[in-house]
């Protein structure tokens, strides 16, 4: 187990030290953008945003979820230096309270870690990152 978190966190390192320009915060309007148009184009419909649930690690903000009326979800990463869309689901509501699987758990807590660790670092997101987060944002929803 320990030399797994080792690997993981040698892993987030090496993609923050890859990256070509400086990280920023992603905010909640920004996610919720990318969510709807992210949805939007898996869909081929328009989905209406219900609520956004935070989580955070040590107090700061390490992805949202937006979940939408429809159904569905989208996590969204709360930084810009990692991939913009981490998981979704075109079916389910994601709540704070609710059971998780553990391996669910481990992943958004992998997800966490990555996030903080390029906010404590000034870690840079890859010009790969930098462009699937402007493409995302840029979908023109019908």
């Amino acid at each position: 187990m320990k030399t797994t978190k080792t690997k993981i966190i040698l892993v987030i390192l090496l993609f923050a030290v890859a990256g070509e320009a400086y990280s920023h915060p992603v905010d909640m309007e920004t996610a919720r953008r990318l969510a709807q148009n992210f949805m939007g184009r898996m869909r081929s419909t328009s989905k209406t945003v219900s609520d956004v649930v935070t989580e955070q690690l040590e107090g700061h903000d390490s992805f949202y979820v937006v979940n939408f009326r429809e159904g569905g979800w989208v996590m969204v990463s709360a930084d810009d230096a990692t991939i913009p869309v981490l998981a979704y689901s075109y079916d389910a509501t994601y709540r704070l309270e609710d059971e998780k699987p553990g391996g669910f758990l481990f992943l958004i807590d992998g997800y966490k870690e990555e996030v903080d660790m390029s906010r404590k670092t000034g870690a840079t997101g890859s010009r790969e990152v930098i462009e699937m987060m402007d493409a995302v944002l840029l979908i023109i929803m019908k």
